[in-house]
């Protein structure tokens, strides 16, 4: 059996955007934990489908040859072996709160890439955005968590703050259409923190 907590060789796969995988990808470099990085594009993704079978889907992580899923799993892993995790049942169910709280966000928008006219996906990912839209609701609730906190759990770095941050960018840096550069202006704690 694989010893996870003491890995030799980790494979984490994912497209080449700051998205699900980043929180991971960012806590195994703060942790100081070797990787592949394996970034693939659309066309990849879809050849190696066939191999990953009825499970497939990404991010994942390959640990020494096990297969692991879901991403706030993956995030979860990667605070456990690079020390970037809670240290009592309170800071963890806070921590596992804002880690799925912020993953409930990318759930959310997904539904509009199945949209093939850009118009009209554009203006789906705006409704999300507007005050009382799924997704203002859901970034409200992320503020609430954050407050005005230096660090989101304890006094210290913890996936919990590497995964607001990573949100956070994921939604501003442009690479999906409708989701303005400016989205954090009505998030003044989160703007902060971030």
């Amino acid at each position: 059996m694989t010893d996870l907590s003491h890995p030799s060789n980790i494979r984490l796969v994912y497209f080449d955007i700051p998205a699900k995988a980043e929180p991971v990808r960012l806590a195994f470099h703060v942790g100081g934990v070797k990787f592949t990085d394996e970034r693939v594009n659309g066309a990849q993704w879809q050849g190696m489908k066939v191999e990953y079978g009825q499970y497939a889907q990404i991010p994942l992580l390959e640990v020494d040859g096990r297969r692991i899923y879901q991403t706030v799993n993956l995030i979860l892993y990667a605070a456990l072996i690079t020390g970037l995790n809670a240290t009592n049942l309170e800071d963890e169910l806070r921590l596992r709160e804002i880690i799925l709280a912020c993953d409930d966000i990318p759930n959310t928008f997904s539904g509009t890439f199945s949209i093939s006219n850009a118009e009209e996906r554009i203006v789906a990912r705006t409704v999300l955005f507007k005050p009382g839209g799924r997704t203002y609701c859901q970034m409200k609730r992320i503020e609430e968590l954050v407050g005005d906190r230096e660090y989101l759990i304890g006094d210290k770095l913890t996936v919990a703050d590497l995964t607001v941050f990573t949100n956070c960018c994921m939604l501003r840096c442009g690479h999906f259409e409708g989701f303005p550069r400016d989205c954090l202006d009505g998030y003044p704690k989160l703007k902060t923190f971030v």
